[in-house]
This record gives C-alpha cells, sequence and structure tokens, in this order.
C-alpha cells in the first residue's frame, strides 16, 4: 500500500510539475491588459469620477417615435451639450427580451453596425405587442412573454437607465450606478465632438463630456496612436469607445457564462476584467481572465427570491470590437446579494439584449430566438475522430487506418494538419508525401470514414498560387493603411494671429537733423514684437485619403494575405474554392477545420492584425470587427460546403469563434499537449 501511494504522490508531483511549467510558458508581454489599453484605462478613470451621480445623458421622452420593425426609438441628450447627438432604440421580443441600441445622430463617421443577419437571425425574432405608459420620469413597457411570463421593463429618462422585471420581481438594472460612457468622433486632434455649446467653449478641457473628455487628470495617451509591443496603433477617427454597467439584482449567488476564458464554469470576481479580444494565445494559463481564441459576452444570473426558488436571467453585450467585463459585488468576498458588471468596448455601437427568462432554458430559448439554433450534424460526426500534428503522407494516413482494423477499433474521423498541402497553400497537396490524395480519400470513403483538412485564412504570397492571385486581382484583401500628414484644411489662421516678428520703435522719433533728401526716407528701427505669435501653420492631421495596399503578415507559409471576409464577394469566392472540381483530390466525404483564424499573424501586434489595419468592403477598420473575423471564414466555409453537395450537412471546425448566427457554429479548442497530440 505504502508503494502504491508513493507512486501516486510521485505522479501527482510529475504532473504538478507539468501543470506549473505549462502555466509558466505563456509570454504575457505580448498580450494588452486593461491598464495598458487606453480605452479601457480612460473607462475606469472616467467611473471613478468625482461628480458620477450626476445625470449626463438623458432620454428626451418628446422624441418617441415608433420603429417599423417594432419598438421604439428616443433622442438622448448630454447635459454639456447643446443638442441631443445620440439615437436610442429599445426593442421588446415576445419570447421575452428587451433590447437597447445606442448610436450616434449624424457622426462624423459612421460607426460600424454589424448587418442584418451576421449576429441578430433575420427577419429578427417576433416583436411583442406593448403599450408604453408614460410615469413620472420614466416610460414603463409591459408584455407577457410567449411562455407566460410578465415582463416589465421601466426607462428611466434622466439618467438614461433600464430596469427590467419578471413576474413583479426586480432583476436587472442597466446603468443603475451611472458608468454610461460615450465617445463620439471629434475632429482630428479636438477635444470636444461637434456640438453647437463646445463650439463656444474657450477651455474645453474642463468639460465634463465622456471618458475622453472631461477635467479630472484626464489621460490623453492612446487617443490618436497607441504604442504598444513595438507596433502603432493610428487612429485617424480619434476615441470611440462606450461603456456600461449592469446590475443583477436580488439574492445572485453565481455568474455564469463570459466563453471564452479559461476559468471556473461558476464565474470568479477578478481584479482584472475579463478580456474579449480572440487571440493565439499559446500555452495560455487558467483560473484566468486573459483572452482566448473565442467571445461570447453573455452572462447568465441566478436570482433567489423567497420561498426557496430562484430566477434566472441573462445579459448579452454585442460589440465585435476589443471588450472589457469586469465583475463587481456590494462586497467583496461575499457571494450573495447583487453581482454588478461593468462593460467597455473600444468602439462600435451599444447594442445589449436583456434575457428575462426566467427559467434557464428559457434564457437559452430566447438567446437562439435570437442567434438561431443549430443544424443537426452528420451522424458521424458524433464517433470517434483521429486528429494528431501531424501525418506527413499517405502512407502515414494508410498505416493508420488499417492499424484501427487490425486492432477492430471503430472510428469515423481522419484529420489533416498543414503538412498536407503544398508548401502551405491551403486547397493543395503535397505532390511527394500525397501522391495520389484522391485514391487515398476514395479509400476511406468506402469504409464510410470521413476526413476533415486543414483550411486557413491567411493565403500563401506567391504568384503562382492561383487563391493569392485571383484574391489579390479582385483587391479582396485587408489592406494596410501608409499615413502621411497633411494641413487641417479645416483650421483657419485666427483673426487675432500677429505673424510680424518687429515692428517699428514708436518711441524713436526722426533726428532734427536728419536730411531726406540726402539721407533718404527716414524709417523707425525695428524691435521685437511682444504680440508675435510665430509663422502660422495649420494643425496636421492624417490625409483622408491615404494610400491603401495589400495587409501582409507572417503565418505557416511565410509572408501571406489575409483576405476580407467581412465582403460577402470574398466569402461566395472562397466558398466557390470547395467545389469537388476545384479542390482536387476530395470527395464529399471531405470536411473541414479553420484553424488560425483570429486571425492568427506571427508578426503582429499581440500576434493578430493590426488594429488600423483597412477591411475594404464599407472601408471598416479592423479594429472595429476583429472578433467576428473567424465567424466570417467560418461562414464562408460552412456556405462552401453546402453549396458542394446541396442537402448535406457540413461540417467546419473552427478555432476562432464569436456572437453570430448558431445556425453554423461549431467551435473547438486543441489543447497542446507534450507528446504533440491534439
Amino acid at each position: 500500500m505504502l508503494e502504491i501511494l508513493r507512486k501516486c504522490f510521485a505522479v501527482t508531483a510529475v504532473l504538478a510539475a507539468l501543470s506549473a511549467s505549462w502555466a509558466e510558458a505563456v509570454d504575457r508581454s505580448k498580450f494588452r491588459t486593461c491598464s495598458q489599453g487606453s480605452f479601457c484605462r480612460r473607462y475606469k478613470a472616467w467611473i471613478a469620477r468625482p461628480e458620477r451621480e450626476k445625470a449626463l445623458w438623458s432620454v428626451l421622452p418628446e422624441t418617441r417615435s415608433a420603429l417599423p420593425e417594432g419598438g421604439f426609438s428616443y433622442k438622448v441628450k448630454h447635459v454639456n451639450e447643446a443638442e441631443p447627438h445620440l439615437l436610442l432604440k429599445v426593442s421588446m421580443y415576445a419570447s421575452g427580451m428587451v433590447r437597447l441600441r445606442l448610436n450616434e445622430i449624424d457622426a462624423l463617421h459612421k460607426r460600424h453596425e454589424i448587418p442584418d443577419g451576421d449576429v441578430i437571425t433575420q427577419p429578427p425574432p417576433a416583436s411583442a405587442q406593448v403599450t408604453p405608459s408614460e410615469q413620472a420620469g420614466k416610460t414603463v413597457f409591459e408584455f407577457v412573454s410567449t411562455a407566460g411570463a410578465k415582463v416589465q421593463a421601466s426607462l428611466s429618462h434622466s439618467p438614461l437607465g433600464l430596469e427590467v422585471s419578471v413576474d413583479g420581481t426586480l432583476v436587472q438594472r442597466l446603468n443603475a450606478r451611472n458608468l454610461l460612457n460615450f465617445e463620439r468622433y471629434r475632429k482630428p486632434k479636438a477635444v470636444l465632438p461637434p456640438d453647437a455649446a463646445s463650439a463656444g467653449q474657450s477651455e474645453p478641457s474642463k468639460v465634463l463630456l465622456d471618458a475622453a473628455a472631461h477635467p479630472h487628470e484626464l489621460d490623453t495617451n492612446g487617443l490618436w496612436e497607441e504604442p504598444f509591443g513595438g507596433h502603432t496603433d493610428h487612429k485617424p477617427r480619434g476615441p470611440a469607445s462606450l461603456g456600461m454597467d449592469v446590475s443583477f439584482e436580488g439574492d445572485v449567488p453565481s455568474l455564469f457564462g463570459l466563453a471564452e476564458h479559461a476559468t471556473k464554469a461558476s464565474l470568479p470576481f477578478y481584479e482584472e476584467p475579463y478580456r474579449f479580444f480572440n487571440l493565439d494565445v499559446f500555452e495560455y494559463e487558467i483560473d484566468e481572465p486573459m483572452a482566448l481564441y473565442g467571445a461570447i459576452p453573455l452572462i447568465w444570473a441566478i436570482h433567489r427570491i423567497p420561498g426557496g426558488k430562484s430566477l434566472t436571467s441573462g445579459f448579452l453585450w454585442i460589440n465585435p470590437s476589443e471588450t472589457f467585463v469586469k465583475l463587481d459585488r456590494d462586497a467583496a468576498g461575499v457571494n450573495k446579494g447583487p453581482a454588478h458588471a461593468w462593460w467597455t468596448s473600444e468602439s462600435g455601437v451599444m447594442d445589449v439584449v436583456v434575457f428575462a427568462g426566467p427559467r434557464p432554458n428559457q434564457v437559452s430559448g430566447q438567446f437562439h430566438d435570437l442567434t438561431g439554433t443549430a443544424p443537426m450534424p452528420g451522424l458521424w460526426a458524433l464517433g470517434k475522430h483521429q486528429c494528431r500534428w501531424n501525418y506527413m503522407s499517405q502512407k502515414d494516413v494508410a498505416t493508420v487506418d488499417a492499424s484501427y482494423d487490425k486492432y477492430d477499433i471503430p472510428y469515423d474521423t481522419v484529420w489533416l494538419d498543414i503538412e498536407h498541402t503544398d508548401g502551405k497553400a491551403y486547397f493543395s497537396w503535397n505532390s511527394a508525401a500525397f501522391p495520389d490524395p484522391k485514391k487515398m480519400v476514395d479509400s476511406i470513403s468506402a469504409k464510410r470514414r470521413h476526413f476533415v483538412n486543414v483550411v486557413d485564412p491567411h493565403i500563401k504570397k506567391d504568384d503562382k498560387f492561383h487563391v493569392y492571385r485571383e484574391v489579390r486581382d479582385q483587391g479582396l484583401f485587408v489592406k494596410k493603411v501608409t499615413y502621411k500628414q497633411i494641413d487641417d484644411p479645416t483650421d483657419a489662421k485666427p483673426a487675432d494671429w500677429v505673424e510680424d516678428e518687429k515692428i517699428p520703435d514708436t518711441s524713436v522719433s526722426q533726428p532734427d537733423e536728419w536730411n531726406a533728401e540726402e539721407d533718404g526716407p527716414w524709417t523707425p528701427p525695428k524691435i521685437d514684437n511682444p504680440a508675435y505669435k510665430g509663422q502660422w501653420k495649420p494643425r496636421q492631421i492624417n490625409d483622408p485619403t491615404p494610400e491603401l495596399s495589400d495587409f501582409e503578415g507572417w503565418c505557416w507559409p511565410g509572408t501571406s494575405g489575409y483576405p476580407d471576409f467581412t465582403d460577402p464577394k470574398m466569402r461566395d469566392y472562397w466558398g466557390s474554392q470547395f467545389a469537388l472540381d476545384k479542390y482536387k483530390g476530395t470527395n464529399a466525404d471531405t470536411y473541414i477545420w479553420n484553424d488560425m483564424n483570429e486571425p492568427s499573424v506571427f508578426n503582429g501586434p499581440e500576434v493578430t492584425m493590426p488594429r488600423d489595419a483597412v477591411h475594404p468592403h464599407g472601408m471598416v477598420e479592423h479594429r472595429d470587427v476583429h472578433n467576428m473575423y473567424g465567424y466570417y471564414v467560418h461562414r464562408a466555409t460552412f456556405e462552401g460546403l453546402q453549396q458542394r453537395v446541396p442537402g448535406d450537412r457540413p461540417f467546419v471546425l473552427t478555432r476562432s469563434f464569436s456572437l453570430a448566427p448558431t445556425n453554423i457554429l461549431r467551435f473547438g479548442q486543441g489543447t497542446i499537449m507534450p507528446s504533440g497530440h491534439t
């Protein structure tokens, strides 16, 4: 017995040592924290401001207007601005949801909004039948959900806020702690965004406006450009972040959700906020709020109510830019009473949904009513998959397949990683190692087994590679911006600007002995002009029409291009490459694995694409869509397989994932073990 215990302790020690070595392997210096990102750092300072109780943004109830799709819109005005510059949309869905959207009115630049159908199902969920009731300082919306729950949403006018109750029990309050922030776009290097009131401000730095403009030791680092890890993020549109708090009311013992983080199901309340920024994090740590491969910013809350019963509600934050979420309690270390969360995103619009529940299955049903339901996979996909890095040849595959048969072990699928390709050019085969891929694939199919091939989104830069050449020639790669400074045409010289460095000395008069005929006209001596302000030079700004070239980064093939998968044209082209007459060596039993689609860029900031890269479809900065890049790759692949064999049930595994219609979503995560297996 002692010998057995001794061996158990030895094994435990080895596993502990291995765990420690893995945990220490992540290079934290590559990845930002909240305090290293300017917008999150600004938000933390903003919510700690002295006048936090002051109402800043207020709903104007007299501006209420019915929306064509159901729900209502209101204009929202800031107390220190002359005009309302934000538009609030409030929607109620019959299954038991309340949705708030906040966006700019007539913004200097169009803020990115996720296209219809890319997260929310199209058409959207059925609207609830609601008649608003105006009460003192608030508008109340009431409806009965399809499951019979009585839902009440109370919109506070000043400050803007929302309370949601279910069957008479308050479950969530939005902006209850008055942490709302919405940074409107500014003109280049301007302190305040355009407004009639700000135009006359003699001291704009003293205006309490938002997290990017207030008088309380404002941190201006990173407003217009931001360095990190040897890279500089240029921000020609300036600050554009937004944030808000939500409180889960009642006795809330636990919160769940916030995938993907390597932490417990019952979410710990860390000092560092949870981060959503899809990344290729090698050997990540556990029990950490660090960002990983995917982003589902959804929280489930359990609310205990009198009588030993409980309710469940959910809160969804729909924004694909970098996002941080901080969980709080009224008292640290106490897992009871209300739970709080604040959310802040780098850019885009505010779009949040409260799922009223009140049971867990109803919260789940509401989420899927909003985003769609998943299709049934092929039955084979539920069986054993044989996957490792890496089967190097057709002979390897045949040996593995024969060994399963020899030992009478059932399996359904064999996977091929990057080494099966011709120099990491996807949609191709290494002809030396796989001389007859069609024969290999058909022999596996003959046993009712399947292949899954890896196809990554980085495209090898090689003029001989048809995919690279065709994507380039159609202008479908993400673009790099080459910035240059020009004079700001709107920056006019002030009327009182004095450029004369010297002026006549008025204290000196013409000498009596001066003879104009002999000495010429007398001019007084010049002295320094005390009003001299220097030679006028307009403010320098980034050229609004900068030079664009294909963005190139390093990944498995070496120098690679990255397609703009936000463009439906690019997704159509990508999907067409899976056709059996184009993807040679495959058959209808070959399915796909999209890896490295965060996207992974080995020489990029945080091992990903620079935020200031531009997607030519809509000229959208990558910062606005980062967390959805993997989804768009996945979608293009899924739709391509649908078109390849109509009526088939496509199988696509993706490493990176985000909020998206779940009718295509399947994701997986590989854990690298010392043996090299996944």
